[in-house]
């Protein structure tokens, strides 16, 4: 049979004069500046630093911490290390060989070549030419590279393969231009001429280790999963510290001595370990924050910073015995968000850290949140206003509250009827100031015409979920849940008529613009109907970008053709969050740009300019131009200076990846596709070209697993790299 290879080309428009430069319109707003997990923190005096983490993020400190600025990295791969040889000079690295340097402070920064795939976890640079960066990809190899220009060029120093038994290596950590260890999942490497050799020290402890740190030739410790170990004779030999309060429950992520005496450790639980002797003895302290922390930093005794998950960073100024926030404090986990206008508006979920109730409140737009105070023990599922004042929230163990002062003061309101089945509720809707309803577990409709003081049954099942409720009028509602469930009344709920939803998935929304037209998500396929529901049609979901799973959670639908919706989708390998628009009605869809892939459960909008996304890990972001891209047009002539073709991405790919090269003068390009046995499977690029950078989307849909080469000639440059195409 043969082979369809589809081949997709995007020239990269760097060689005219007005470049395109595209920024989305979507922004945080909390947490602030930003919520993306944050991995490498580098202080490089007690004002100024940088910290680095998943999409790109790259943040900058010039007041010792109190103010993170967002700094333009130009990718969306997660980035693992920063580290910087003075105010000017530094690097960044991460996931799939990704390079960055600046030499202006972070105002750019600049793509490097490694020549490499691998993750690289760990980078460190002795002075302005000489380099070294360590990392590992599973079916790859793990690595060793070293630059003597600054970063231009790599060399492989060392490589072995990374396996499922034998994870990427983490850290790296150098006493002097001679002597350096490098940790990996179970074993430690040690150099003693400049990383020439590396060989393999007698380390069995065990796996997991994340990080390495040497203050002198013999002294060192490495960090990691329920394990500290410590070495007196350059890692010869290693034993297992054990004065570790509760060290069989946590996870080590990073580990940072400023002398023999003075260091401390990360904890996954929040905590941090200090030691004043040498790691003698341990003393822990528990930070703001009770979910992961991944990097620590001090510049002195007393000073220091530690970053984490959803963003967080902290400060001490007194060794570590207390930690404030300086950015990225969690408001709370938002499982809904409700606006009455374009300024006001309610998120409600959980604490962070526990399943008790949150809400918080917004009157400008959600530039500032301020929570309010709820006390009550159950995380909140929906919450719903009328207007400014009057309002309600529900959540698990059928909890409901009111508030009729806006949020200032809330009280729980009793069911007063027997519920037994029903664990939790799911939403609730009001009509008017009496009239309302609430949807939850066991098919559970109950109604109130009170406001909420007393409540009745109008429906339960056996075992179903209701997810959603919708009402276009007083008397004419619809209720979805999972098993394609979708219920319909027209006289105010007191009978509940079964439509033919033509799905058996999990309805988790529905709405209707009147009262015919209206539209219900159920994961990978949207219903729409355009006769109140008496026939649902079913489009499946496609979104030009995206691969293996689509399970779209909310859709937003402000006029019969402008929506959005909110999407989990990836792989075995990798899921995450995006948010897409369609201007169709839902027949077609487009991703939006977004600064996290955070997981979102919720999106809201207004108007067709303002709405607002929540989610996962305390995610709120806001658009006020529907989300779109807005193309800035910048005078610049960038024409590269070298050849270059750089790593595919992703890799592994199925079945879609994409191959970047750079032409510095007009060439004749060929640029082809080999098997493991050096048999072409297929031609990108055979032709003229013009100087610029170029991009080739190749599709092997029709190829097997496997190890696969393509191969570039233009001019005299020849260059070849290798991908895995996994099925």
């Amino acid at each position: 049979m043969k082979r369809i290879i589809r081949v997709t080309y995007i020239v990269l428009l760097d060689i005219i004069f007005f470049s395109i430069f595209c920024f989305g319109q979507w922004f945080w707003q909390n947490p602030l500046p930003q919520g993306n997990t944050l991995l490498s923190v580098f202080m490089v005096n007690p004002d100024l630093g940088y910290t680095v983490g998943t999409m790109g993020t790259i943040l900058k400190t010039t007041d010792g911490g109190k103010n993170w600025l967002l700094q333009k990295s130009n990718t969306k791969m997660a980035l693992l290390s920063v580290y910087f040889l003075n105010e000017n000079i530094g690097w960044v690295s991460g996931q799939w060989g990704t390079l960055l340097k600046t030499i202006n402070g972070g105002l750019n920064w600049t793509e490097q070549n490694c020549g490499n795939i691998a993750s690289l976890e760990s980078i460190y640079f002795f002075n302005k030419d000489t380099g070294w960066a360590v990392g590992g990809l599973i079916s790859y190899d793990n690595v060793i590279l070293k630059t003597t220009d600054g970063g231009k060029n790599w060399v492989t120093k060392y490589s072995e393969p990374c396996t499922l038994e034998n994870l990427p290596f983490r850290a790296i950590s150098w006493v002097d231009s001679a002597k350096g260890w490098v940790a990996g999942d179970n074993k430690v490497l040690k150099t003693i001429d400049g990383g020439e050799q590396w060989t393999q020290q007698n380390y069995n402890l065990g796996g997991g280790l994340m990080d390495i740190c040497f203050t002198d030739s013999s002294n060192g410790w490495a960090a990691g999963s329920c394990l500290l170990a410590r070495t007196t004779d350059g890692g010869e030999n290693w034993y297992a510290q054990t004065n570790i309060p509760n060290l069989l429950t946590r996870v080590f992520d990073s580990i940072h001595f400023l002398n023999f005496n003075f260091g401390w450790i990360t904890c996954s639980d929040g905590y941090i370990l200090k030691t004043t002797n040498g790691g003698n003895s341990w003393v822990q302290y528990l930070t703001n924050f009770e979910l992961g922390l991944h990097s620590i930093f001090f510049t002195d005794a007393n000073t220091g910073w530690v970053v984490g998950e959803m963003g967080t960073i902290q400060n001490t100024t007194n060794s570590g015995n207390n930690w404030l926030y300086k950015a990225g404090k969690p408001l709370g986990i938002a499982s809904s968000i409700f606006f009455i206008n374009k300024n006001t508006g309610w998120v409600a979920g959980y604490q962070y850290n526990s399943s008790e109730s949150f809400i918080s409140k917004t009157t400008d737009g959600g530039n500032h949140w301020i929570e309010q105070p709820t006390n009550f023990l159950y995380c909140l599922t929906s919450i719903f206003f009328l207007n400014e004042n009057l309002g309600w929230s529900v959540g698990i163990n059928k909890i409901i509250i009111k508030t009729t002062d806006g949020g200032n003061t809330w009280n729980e309101k009793p069911i007063g009827i027997s519920l037994s089945k029903c664990g939790a509720f799911h939403d609730v809707l009001f009509t008017d100031e009496n009239n309302g309803y609430i949807v939850g577990e066991r098919e559970t409709i109950i109604k109130t015409t009170d406001g909420g003081d007393t409540w009745t049954l109008q429906h339960s099942g056996p075992d179903a979920r209701f997810a959603s409720i919708y009402f276009s009028n007083s008397n004419t509602g619809w209720v979805s849940g999972n098993n394609g469930i979708i219920l319909k009344t027209t006289d105010a709920g007191i009978t509940w008529i079964p439509q033919n939803s033509n799905t058996t998935g999990y309805v988790s929304k529905i709405s209707f613009f009147n009262a015919d037209l209206g539209w219900a998500v159920a994961g990978s396929v949207l219903l729409k109907t355009t006769n109140g529901g008496n026939d649902w049609n079913q489009t499946s979901i496609n979104i030009p970008g995206t691969h293996g799973v689509i399970n779209m959670l909310k859709a937003s639908f402000l006029t019969p053709d402008l929506g959005w919706g909110v999407v989990i989708t990836g792989d075995v390998y990798y899921m995450y969050g995006i948010i897409v628009n369609t201007t169709d009605g839902g027949a077609t869809w487009n991703i939006q740009e977004c600064p996290t892939d955070d997981w979102f459960n919720n999106i809201l909008f207004v108007d067709e300019n303002t709405g607002w996304a929540s989610g996962a890990m305390g995610t709120i972001l806001k658009t006020n131009n529907g989300g779109s891209v807005t193309d800035v047009k910048v005078k610049v002539k960038n024409i590269p200076t070298d050849y270059s073709l750089y790593q595919n991405y992703p890799n592994p790919f199925n079945p879609t990846t994409v191959i970047r090269y750079r032409l510095p003068a007009n060439s004749f390009v060929m640029l082809k596709v080999y098997d493991i046995l050096g048999r072409k499977v297929s031609t990108l690029v055979n032709e003229e070209k013009t100087a610029g950078t170029y991009e080739v989307e190749f599709n092997g849909i029709n190829l097997s697993s496997g190890v696969y080469f393509y191969k570039i000639q233009a001019g005299d440059f020849i260059s070849t790299k290798k991908f895995i195409l996994l099925r």
